[in-house]
């Protein structure tokens, strides 16, 4: 038997509404964020792996035969903190470049859930932004333990 589609309740137990115009608006908003947050990230990971290679020609494949021991036995010291990520990214150095690309895709996600808190606190959804702002601590929580843990 066929439903009719046209009325709301055309299937049993089916409460779904069709999204209000704020709520469409707050689902295009956090689309953008995660698309843009992926395409800069994808774009700065690119750049910083062309300057990789560029400034170390040796990492080419049949390049010169380097055996993968050279390859990974160097004196550059790899930026194990922000600062040295900031300093390794000011200087143009690929890796430092492809880890701020690693960083803004690690900070996407969190900028949805800021974008979330923000807009419920604003059609004043308590509930909802109580939830959104719990994500928040469990997510900030998690790169501290990550760091000193």
């Amino acid at each position: 038997m066929l439903h009719d589609q046209s009325s709301p309740s055309a299937i049993p137990g089916d409460d779904h509404k069709e999204p209000n115009s704020k709520e469409r608006q707050m689902e295009l908003a956090i689309a953008f964020i995660l698309r843009a947050g992926v395409l800069i990230s994808i774009t700065v990971i690119f750049v910083g792996s062309i300057l990789m290679f560029a400034h170390h020609p040796g990492y080419r494949v049949g390049h010169n035969h380097i055996s993968y021991r050279k390859l990974v036995v160097h004196k550059f010291r790899f930026p194990n903190d922000l600062s040295g990520v900031y300093r390794s990214a000011a200087s143009g150095d690929g890796i430092g470049i492809i880890l701020v690309g690693l960083i803004v895709l690690l900070l996407t996600p969190i900028a949805r859930v800021v974008a979330g808190n923000i807009e419920f606190m604003r059609q004043r959804d308590w509930k909802m932004s109580i939830i959104t702002f719990i994500v928040l601590v469990v997510l900030a929580g998690s790169f501290l333990l990550g760091k000193h843990g």
